[in-house]
Formats: structure tokens, sequence, C-alpha cells
């Protein structure tokens, strides 16, 4: 199974790199929204110190959901689904594979957008920045966690995109909320305790939705 999905990461990886198609898209998408964002408000402004956290996570999300979407169309596209699925005991490694990639080419996108965004918003951070990229993490894996399944529902009972509007951006609430927060902590400070609760909701999301996509996965692709 471990190798399985290292070859699933490795050939997503070597496609998408290749073509670009969804990491040019989601730093397009995502420069200029944080322009847009930065235009918006005045700089220095207390409106725009209460609202840098929420901006960074709402471009994260909407950009990630790009590279999610795109992890599933490139198999759509070459038919190579199907043949995936033939293989013995081969859809929780799918799933693994799936996931790694979506989580590489997302951190790949922050490791662009997080600095734009740290200029652009002039943010200071009171607390270590080890802090902040351990937020990014713990998040990204809830997010791609919950992607995955829902492309793969999308997928196998070609919903396209409504899958993503009508019950992917509503999930997210609790991980969007808790995002927010670490992250407003991380550049406004506050007492380390005030994180626990917020840190509790970001692992319990990634914990039912990683094992609810590991262990659903087969009966969710055995549709098609």
């Amino acid at each position: 199974m471990k190798n399985f999905s290292i070859k699933i990461l490795k050939k997503d990886l070597l496609i998408e790199f290749r073509e670009k198609t969804s990491i040019i898209n989601s730093l397009f998408f995502a420069f200029v929204t944080l322009i847009i964002f930065n235009f918006s408000f005045h700089p220095g402004s207390n409106s725009i110190k209460e609202a840098v956290s929420g901006i960074l996570w709402i471009v994260i999300f909407f950009s990630g959901v790009l590279i999610l979407k795109r992890g599933f169309e490139i198999e759509k596209e070459n038919h190579t689904f199907e043949a995936l699925l033939l293989i013995p005991d081969s859809h929780t490694s799918i799933y693994m594979g799936k996931l790694l990639s979506s989580l590489v080419i997302l951190l790949f996108i922050e490791l662009i957008l997080f600095p734009l965004w740290v200029i652009l918003f002039n943010v200071s951070f009171q607390r270590s920045i080890l802090f902040v990229i351990f937020t990014i993490l713990v998040v990204d894996v809830g997010f791609v966690s919950l992607g995955v399944v829902l492309s793969a529902i999308s997928l196998t009972f070609n919903l396209k995109d409504v899958i993503f509007t009508i019950i992917f951006f509503p999930l997210l609430i609790p991980l969007f909320i808790g995002a927010v927060k670490l992250t407003e902590i991380s550049i406004i400070g506050g007492e380390l305790s005030s994180s626990y609760k917020w840190l509790k909701l970001i692992t319990s999301f990634d914990i039912i939705f990683f094992w609810s996509g590991y262990l659903l996965f087969k009966f969710i692709t055995e549709e098609r």
C-alpha cells in the first residue's frame, strides 16, 4: 500500500509541475485576491489588523479548492481512475496518494503566498513563526482530508462543482474559525492557553475527516 501511494504521489506531482495548471490558476487567484483586499483597507488601520487573519485563510481555502479539483480531473481526463481501482486493495492507497500530492502542492502554493501576504499587509508576529507554520500544517491536513473525499464523491457521481458549493465550504467553517483564531493569536499575542481550544477544534477536525476518508474511500469509489 505504501509503495503504491508513493507512486501516485510522484505521478500527480510530475504531471502538475509539468503542466502547472492548478499551480498557475491558484497563484493567480491568490495574487489578485490579496491585491484587492490590500486596496480595500487603509494601511495600518485597526480594521485591517482585525481582518488580516481571515484574509489569509480565505485566499488559502479558495486557492486550495482549485488544487483539490484538479487532482481528480487529471484521472478523469486521462481515463485512468477506473484502471487504478482495478488494482487489488488500491482504494486506501489512492486516498493516501491523492491526499499527499494535494498537500504537497498546497504547501508549495503557501510557500509563495505567505511571504506575499506578510509584505502586502505589513504583518508582524508576536509569537514564533514556528507557531504560524504549525498552524498552517495542521489546518492543511484537515482541509485536504475532507477535500479529497468530496472530490472523489464529485467524480464518482458526476456532481461537478455542486459538491463544493453545497457541502465543502459549510463543512470547512469549524476549520476556518480555528485557523483564523490561531493566526490572530500569533499576530496579536495573548495567553498561550487561549490557543488550546482552537487547536483542539482543528485536530479533532483533522482526525474525524482523515479517518472518515481513509475508511470510507473504498465504499465511495466502488460506486463507479
